[in-house]
């Protein structure tokens, strides 16, 4: 249970990502067509070409926040957290 989000939500997207590729790429504005409103929110920040990079800032995101429970003090996890 503890890694269905970790690894199910990204890899989830990516597989909806993955379907709507050729669709992402050959868009001609920032959120797509109406064919692309699923996937919109993911992709409007990002170049057509990369068109899996959400899912690779998601994943970096979580092994940022992650990484802070490597920390044995309370006090470092604070501290590191809010720099």
């Amino acid at each position: 249970m503890f890694f269905i989000y970790p690894i199910g939500i990204p890899l989830a997207l990516l597989v909806l990502m993955f379907r709507y590729k050729e669709q992402i790429r050959n868009r001609t504005t920032r959120c797509g067509g109406p064919e692309l409103e699923a996937v919109s929110f993911l992709i409007q920040d990002y170049h057509p070409h990369y068109w899996y990079f959400p899912i690779v800032d998601m994943v970096r995101r979580l092994a940022l926040t992650s990484l802070l429970l490597v920390l044995p003090d309370a006090g470092l996890q604070v501290s590191h957290g809010t720099q």
